[in-house]
């Protein structure tokens, strides 16, 4: 194809355009080149029904069924695109509020200016789902039990540990202070997450004798929600903020059960057009959350 030829079609000339027009003119040729595929493609099925597959033009058009295929699979690639862009800040600083006005769903997530509402990483993708009642979906990922018996254990043996140390004579006295800084922070991060969900004070968990069956075993409905995922479905935007919150909020808890410690990740679909080429927005809890289980969510 010569350089005349070229300029025919904006995607291939358009190298003097700032870069968002470029990218803009790029999706806008791939979209086109999947509408007009998919003509193709029902033109190739059409007539190939039509003469069977013994006529003497079906070995052609057979080939036209690989193009086919060729094309889902293109297709099925650029659903599956994901250009990852996290949103982080202090707490109260107004990420999610930002992330509603982007998505064009006002309160779509939890918002506050008083305190931190965002409790767990979120990820905002654009729903391919077109299913009518599913146009917004959430999927809640619950952490395995393994893994909270685990944590569990580590903050009761960092417990032990200190109270260890604190009994025991030191000749250097710095040396004590360090280790017993470094259990402090250990126990600081885990200890506010366990508090949130068995139903405990710091006091009790630091002072009385616990195992991690024990401490499960104060709330077996958190219990429950362990390996397991919970999706949520909806064609409003209001209804579905609803439901979505108490897993969100780091606020609110959705009959006893206090979720944000317990889930291990959250998707969102929404059928937003800046999202529609593959943009996922990533929102973090508050970096100078004064829960420093919240807080080690977003540096980690």
């Amino acid at each position: 194809m010569d350089k005349q030829e070229d300029s025919d079609f904006a995607w291939a000339n358009c190298h003097d355009k700032n870069p968002h027009t470029r990218v803009c003119l790029k999706q806008q040729a791939v979209d086109d080149a999947f509408i007009c595929s998919k003509k193709l493609c029902g033109e190739l099925n059409a007539v190939l029904n039509e003469v069977g597959p013994d006529h003497a033009v079906a070995y052609d058009l057979m080939c036209g069924t690989s193009f086919e295929s060729g094309w889902n699979e293109l297709r099925k690639a650029n659903d599956q695109l994901e250009i990852l862009v996290g949103v982080a800040g202090q707490t109260g600083a107004g990420k999610t509020s930002l992330l509603n006005v982007l998505l064009e769903t006002p309160d779509l997530l939890p918002s506050s200016s008083q305190q931190a509402a965002t409790a767990t990483v979120c990820r905002i993708a654009y729903n391919c789902d077109k299913t009518a009642g599913h146009e917004f979906r959430a999927e809640f990922v619950f952490r395995s039990k393994e893994d909270v018996v685990k944590e569990l254990n580590s903050v009761l043996n960092s417990i032990q540990e200190r109270q260890a140390l604190l009994a025991q004579e030191f000749e250097d006295e710095e040396e004590r202070i360090e280790m017993l800084d470094e259990l402090n922070i250990s126990i600081s991060r885990g200890i506010s997450q366990v508090c949130a969900v068995w139903d405990l004070n710091k006091g009790e968990l630091e002072y009385d004798q616990h195992t991690a069956e024990e401490i499960m075993a104060r709330n077996p409905e958190n219990v429950k929600a362990l390996d397991t995922t919970k999706t949520i479905y909806s064609s409003d935007s209001a209804a579905f903020a609803s439901e979505v919150k108490p897993y969100l909020d780091a606020t609110r808890t959705l009959e006893g059960l206090t979720a944000w410690p317990l889930i291990k990740e959250v998707n969102i679909f929404v059928k937003c057009s800046l999202l529609r080429h593959g943009l996922v927005l990533v929102e973090l809890p508050g970096l100078s959350d004064s829960n420093e289980g919240r807080s080690r969510v977003a540096e980690d």
